[in-house]
């Protein structure tokens, strides 16, 4: 399955050729109608998911996560791997960032 990596937490993430920059609504809808290996319940990752992915997550900027506050802005997080670097913030969901599919193993 050259397509995906399956995690050892029972989280499957999608090759890094399925990343896409797309504003939030956007990449909701991508992962809603993304099929993968035959697979079509992919999903956006929560914020502790993409805590989880910081190690195979080498693109150095922000992911999109799930999770929402209730003034409607979407918690992002940023990664640098050479720097060891992350963190998160709230941002628009009209930004335009990156958005790695997840899928829990069934």
């Amino acid at each position: 399955m050259e397509n995906v990596l399956i995690l050892d937490n029972g989280l499957v993430c999608a090759n890094q050729r399925y990343e896409k920059i797309l504003n939030w609504d956007d990449a909701v809808l991508y992962c809603l109608l993304l099929t993968i290996d035959g697979y079509d319940d992919w999903r956006m990752p929560t914020l502790k998911e993409l805590k989880y992915l910081n190690h195979i997550l080498t693109t150095e900027c922000y992911y999109w996560s799930f999770d929402c506050k209730e003034d409607d802005s979407v918690c992002v997080q940023y990664i640098n791997q050479r720097a060891s670097m992350r963190h998160q913030i709230y941002q628009s969901r009209n930004n335009q960032h990156i958005i790695r599919p997840v899928r829990n193993i069934i």
